[in-house]
């Protein structure tokens, strides 16, 4: 494998990204939203602290992150074989994987680059505006967490994006993985727990009295749940509008919960790498 031939790659796709201008919207978009909600958050108008805005983003940064993730990733492989741009690029001396990784490099930079400009940046502003300037270490970890928990759908995105034969079974494939995650794997949490006995209302207000163990590790088959799991541990969150968050064992922490976000990331991504090298071109 030539890194070489990556780097080249990564340059050329994240320069062409760059010079978009969705890439901006991208990132404003992330400003506008944690500053939005920083300011017109659950107490009242005024810029609260950086820990009280990441609660009250966290499920909107699941919806918004996974979906962004999806829609950047989805058209990167179909794109070039719709077009048979792709085996003009393979007749270089380029492997598939080079290519693929190339491609992903650059598109993963791209990810990092608008959450650190649109979050950073709020954070930014929260500071100046709330007159807070101690929780700066938790919110950089909250944003590679973010981060990674994008990662997660750019990995599916990629998948998808190798799997389909036309671009508009990519879109269809990365919005039903969106819809899977987001919508229906939270529903069937809820039917597992009715089944199980688990008394829900009990739950919300921090009474595991009755909670199944194994019911814990159920949290790590969501990415979504896991990231909201790390990132409350991360901030140390006790309070969900007016939901006290129940107590959870030893082997839910922040590196658990960080280490299945990865595994999350990696697995997809390599899924589709093994897809990319034997699909016929």
């Amino acid at each position: 494998m030539d890194f070489h031939g990556i780097y080249a790659v990564s340059k050329k796709e994240y320069r062409d990204y760059i010079r978009n201008r969705w890439f901006m919207t991208l990132a404003l978009i992330f400003f506008l939203l944690a500053v939005v909600t920083s300011y017109f958050g659950t107490s009242g108008m005024g810029f609260k602290g950086l820990e009280e805005t990441v609660a009250a983003m966290m499920s909107l940064n699941s919806f918004l992150i996974s979906i962004v993730a999806i829609m950047m990733g989805h058209g990167v492989i179909i794109n070039e074989r719709e077009k048979g741009s792709i085996h003009i690029l393979l007749s270089h001396p380029l492997t598939r994987l080079e290519l693929f990784l190339g491609k992903y490099f650059a598109m993963s930079l791209l990810l990092f680059t608008t959450l650190f400009l649109g979050f950073g940046g709020a954070a930014a502003v929260i500071s100046v505006g709330g007159g807070e300037h101690s929780s700066w270490l938790h919110y950089i970890h909250f944003l590679f967490s973010t981060f990674l928990m994008g990662m997660v759908f750019l990995g599916f995105s990629f998948l998808v994006s190798t799997i389909a034969e036309r671009k508009s079974t990519a879109i269809g494939g990365g919005i039903f993985i969106w819809f899977f995650f987001t919508m229906i794997m939270g529903l069937l949490f809820l039917g597992i727990l009715s089944i199980a006995g688990v008394d829900y209302e009990a739950l919300l207000r921090g009474d595991i009295s009755g909670m199944p163990e194994w019911i814990w590790k159920m949290l790590f088959i969501s990415p979504l749940d896991t990231y909201q799991t790390n990132v409350a541990l991360i901030y140390n969150i006790k309070n969900f509008f007016g939901y006290e968050t129940p107590s959870i064992p030893s082997y839910i922490s922040i590196w658990s919960t960080s280490l299945v976000l990865l595994i999350w990331a990696l697995a997809p991504t390599f899924l589709a790498i093994r897809v990319f090298l034997k699909k016929d071109l």
